[in-house]
């Protein structure tokens, strides 16, 4: 997981139309929030955590506004690009 200042860089990547910012924030986040997944529903076979997080983080580089690490913890992320809210 990227550091908050790191987090902030490629939020303002995204927003700003960053063309290489996408493969970077997967690069940055998705193995790292597969893990999450996989410690937090332990039940769920791993491939399905691992789709989840690809689709947490599409929708996260779809609209970046959905995530502020200013505001939000890695834990609310999470929720919040799982859940859509």
């Amino acid at each position: 997981m990227p550091r908050d200042d790191d987090s902030r860089d490629l939020r303002a990547r995204l927003l700003a139309g960053d063309t290489t910012a996408s493969n970077d924030v997967v690069t940055a986040y998705l193995e790292d929030l597969a893990d999450w997944l996989e410690k937090h529903y332990d039940k769920e076979e791993p491939n399905y955590c691992l789709m989840a997080a690809e689709d947490a983080i599409l929708t996260f580089i779809k609209n970046p506004m959905s995530y502020d690490p200013d505001k939000s913890s890695y834990e609310t992320i999470s929720e919040c690009l799982l859940t859509g809210t």
